[in-house]
């Protein structure tokens, strides 16, 4: 039992060591908005899609395929049901608040904090399903998650971010991958399997910089952050568990959307509320508090589903 719970720890500890790297990085200067900007254009770009192919390079499953159907459903469900029921948590917030508050309970941080969470405990078949599940977020970013702060959904548009989004493309090559059983060249294999593992300690660097451009002075005096970070990070992951257990649902699919769910608010909702007209600093703020407090929570979910 008490392994357990160091192996979480430590797993996580890991993951913490590399944003401290970027925090100091960030300190020294070392790391600025451009660079950044350039490490997350890498990250979204090159890194993180190659390791969502390399997960799916598995010996073709039937179960393994099953799984995927499932935790896709699973997705829609959960997503949908949070757009819901975050609607009736915040209806005392301030409309300025309210759909950051709504989106970053919706949409927690799959990508950046997820996917190396998972890869970490489960392996390559940890971000293979993480990247199935991470699809219908996309969608549902793009569209209900845009109209929170827009009040309604343009179909044009929210095509053109899905299919400009290169996890989609990652996530339909692996498949072809997968159910086609093909053998990509060593070399290639190599590559995309390196490039790839360059995911976790990037996506560590880049959140420890934003981390350090943030002023927590101006976060101390706000209820509602923590009033949202109990959500995000603590009732959301244990809704999600046991009301997946009380239907017998898979261990390891109850343990890749607990921790899914477990992770801090979707880096995406600033953007999206700042090209919006909404309120981007507040949004900033939701992310860093929920990112920060979820370094002690994350163990401990880790600890629950193992």
């Amino acid at each position: 039992m008490g392994d357990n719970l160091m192996d979480a720890v430590n797993q996580v500890l890991v993951l913490s060591i590399m944003m401290v790297i970027g925090i100091y990085a960030r300190k020294k200067g070392f790391i600025d908005d451009r660079v950044e900007k350039g490490l997350s254009a890498i990250l979204i770009n090159i890194t993180l899609p190659l390791m969502i192919i390399n997960s799916f390079c598995l010996e073709f499953d039937k179960a393994i395929m099953g799984n995927a159907i499932k935790i896709f459903f699973y997705s829609i469900v959960i997503h949908l049901v949070l757009l819901i029921l975050s609607r009736y948590i915040y209806i005392k917030a301030s409309d300025r608040k309210k759909p950051l508050l709504i989106f970053t309970t919706s949409f927690s941080n799959c990508g950046f904090m997820g996917y190396p969470v998972l890869n970490s405990i489960f392996g390559e078949i940890g971000v293979f399903y993480a990247s199935i599940f991470t699809m219908v977020f996309t969608a549902l970013v793009w569209t209900v998650g845009v109209s929170l702060f827009t009040g309604k959904i343009s179909m044009k548009e929210a095509s053109k971010s899905i299919l400009k989004n290169p996890s989609i493309w990652a996530v339909i090559i692996g498949i072809i991958i997968f159910v086609g059983q093909i053998k990509l060249p060593f070399a290639i294999n190599s590559t995309v399997k390196s490039v790839g593992n360059m995911t976790t300690p990037i996506s560590m660097i880049i959140i420890g910089s934003m981390l350090c451009g943030s002023n927590i002075k101006e976060m101390i005096g706000d209820f509602s952050l923590y009033y949202l970070s109990i959500v995000r990070l603590i009732l959301v992951p244990i809704a999600t568990y046991f009301t997946m257990n009380m239907f017998s649902i898979d261990s390891m699919l109850v343990a890749i959307c607990t921790l899914l769910m477990a992770m801090p608010g979707a880096v995406v909702g600033p953007v999206i509320a700042l090209s919006a007209g909404g309120d981007g600093k507040y949004g900033s703020q939701c992310i860093f508090i929920t990112t920060l407090l979820s370094v002690i929570t994350i163990p401990l979910f880790i600890y629950l589903v193992r």
